[in-house]
């Protein structure tokens, strides 16, 4: 039975989230409760909405509720908003329908129940920073960040409104360095700007993010000559009253920082959900007479950021200076110019290779970084590179990530086959990875050791053609029974064709007297069965039936790269 406060919110909504957490052996998994609020959201029932209840069992008066007179002789109950029971869909999703109304209508009636604010996170629960995605990859975020920062990093979640397809915001933490030492310390190797670094590792992942938001500066040096920093948090019984609140903190939290930085801050804000903007902004143009020495908003070349973050009634205001250098051991500032430099020297452009074939942008080493270009530019510079590698499908990305994740470790002599390969996006990744791996860049034209062997009777509209590709027109099965691709001297077969998992598993496996020992396995379980439940078991089944057949299971999982439902496998053949 599910958590009451949790009950029927599965962590995402059905197509999207039952995936999330679902490890593809046929049985239910429990709910993970720090994702619940972002689950397919119920009505409130009935009784609550149409005829709610005081403390004492008698009926709720309505026109109390709704804060009108009633008559004296009135038998309801009139309670206080402090008696009243929390409201059901502000509880269990961070949102109330009664809020959303009310941005469009400000006339509207207010909800008739109390919007408790989500509880101050301290200690381990702390987090470094706010990820913003879409509701869809929601589950795929909270699940790589947990394998890169720790099994707990993942602490609180919010979405924007209570619609299918929205953003949301999950709130990280670094929960343990690498010594296993707690992360909130003060120690910047283990702060906002590390947390940053270890995300940045995946490309994948990035591509998934909209933005990063600073909640907390741990790891910040607040010393004047970065500038300054500070955070707080505050809370308020309603939307109204928290954005109140958000406007009196921000002032006072910009002229606590500028105590210790002595200097006119520039400042631009960014804001999650959109509708506290209006009041971050008015926060920053109030009293311009009296804060203009202080500090004053820019859209250009700020000194500082000012992130504001709001779920369940409560705002994480964070102040930081963008020349911040990370883990500087000497904490010296870097200029903007020196930046750009870094950069430069960090990420030469290869022009001579082909788009394809170009790498991800690598960050500067630390103590030449600055907290802006981790947590605004680096993002957005990984995800420019992916648009321009413009490959022929979207399939490219699902291989380029599952190798990235499963480690698969090709060389320029291996030998692959790709069944079911038309249009040719699995093909083309394969054909440039050899390419690549082949001595120096002026190989891209000479001999090629590795082979690619496209099995579909489909058209490969590869343009202009690789040379290391064969396209064999015909099934996976005639090509074994007719000896058009080498026994035994396989190193590596992927499949991503549009199948159940049953009979993908059959084709595969027919292919199988080709493979040599060691040989990596990569396909893909999509959903072309009868129903859920029915492609869960399949996957099931699949999987157990490679493992009697001799594969090891290397990954399995839901890449950022595939659909709502479908799941990637990659095994390595240990022979029979």
């Amino acid at each position: 039975t599910a958590h009451p406060q949790h009950f029927h919110a599965h962590p995402m909504t059905k197509a999207r989230a039952r995936a999330a957490a679902d490890d593809g052996d046929g049985s239910s998994s429990p709910v993970d409760h720090v994702l619940a609020c972002l689950g397919a959201v119920h009505p409130a029932p009935r009784e609550l909405t149409c005829n709610p209840t005081g403390v004492d069992g008698r009926p709720a008066c309505k026109l109390f509720l709704r804060g009108k007179s009633c008559s004296p002789d009135c038998h309801n109950a009139h309670d206080s908003p402090e008696l009243r029971p929390k409201c059901w869909p502000f509880e269990r999703y961070g949102v109330c329908p009664r809020d959303v109304v009310r941005e469009k209508d400000h006339s509207a009636t207010p909800c008739w129940f109390p919007h408790v604010p989500s509880p101050e996170l301290l200690g381990i629960e702390k987090p470094h920073l706010a990820l913003q995605c879409e509701l869809g990859f929601a589950d795929r975020v909270a699940g790589r960040c947990r394998e890169l920062l720790g099994p707990d990093s993942v602490v609180q979640a919010g979405r924007f409104n209570l619609a299918r397809a929205a953003d949301c915001v999950l709130f990280v933490s670094c929960d343990t360095t690498t010594e296993g030492k707690s992360s909130h310390n003060g120690d910047a190797s283990v702060g906002v700007a590390n947390t940053m670094r270890r995300l940045s590792t995946d490309p994948h992942l990035l591509s998934s993010l909209k933005r990063a938001y600073c909640v907390g500066v741990d790891g910040v040096d607040p010393r004047s000559n970065f500038g300054g920093a500070g955070y707080v948090t505050v809370v308020g019984a309603s939307k109204e009253n928290l954005l109140a609140e958000v406007r009196a903190a921000i002032p006072k939290l910009l002229r606590d920082v500028h105590k210790r930085s002595k200097k006119q801050m520039l400042v631009k804000a960014r804001c999650f959900p959109k509708w506290c903007a209006d009041a971050t902004y008015a926060a920053l143009e109030r009293d311009g007479d009296v804060n203009l020495e202080i500090f004053q908003p820019t859209a250009h070349s700020p000194t500082h950021y000012i992130d504001v973050v709001c779920v369940k009634n409560r705002a994480h205001i964070t102040v930081w200076p963008t020349s911040f250098v990370e883990e500087s051991i000497e904490f010296e500032e870097v200029s903007r110019d020196e930046e750009k430099s870094c950069k430069t020297e960090t990420e030469t452009p290869q022009e001579n290779l082909p788009s394809t074939l170009r790498p991800y942008p690598a960050l500067p080493k630390p103590g030449s970084c600055t907290l802006e270009y981790l947590l605004t530019q680096h993002c957005e510079r990984v995800k420019e590179a992916r648009a321009d590698k413009n490959p022929m499908c979207r399939a490219y990305f699902k291989l380029e990530e599952a190798a990235d994740r499963a480690g698969i470790p090709i060389t320029k002599d291996w030998h692959c086959v790709d069944v079911g390969a038309a249009p040719g996006g699995w093909t083309q990744w394969i054909s440039d990875r050899l390419l690549m791996l082949e001595a120096g860049n002026s190989a891209l034209d000479g001999e090629h050791k590795g082979t690619v062997w496209a099995i579909d009777p489909g058209l490969i509209t590869l343009d202009p053609f690789p040379k290391n590709v064969v396209h064999i027109k015909m099934m996976a099965e005639a090509a074994i029974a007719g000896n058009a691709i080498p026994i035994e001297n396989v190193s590596m077969l992927v499949c991503d064709a549009n199948a159940s998992p049953a009979v993908v598993t059959q084709i595969l496996l027919s292919v199988k007297p080709a493979l040599k020992p060691g040989a990596y396995l990569v396909t893909t379980f999509k959903n072309f069965c009868k129903g859920y439940s029915e492609w869960r078991s399949q996957m099931k089944a699949a999987r157990a039936e490679f493992a009697e057949n001799g594969f090891r299971e290397e990954w399995f999982g839901h890449l950022f790269a595939n659909c709502a439902q479908e799941f990637t496998f990659v095994a390595k053949f240990e022979g029979n």
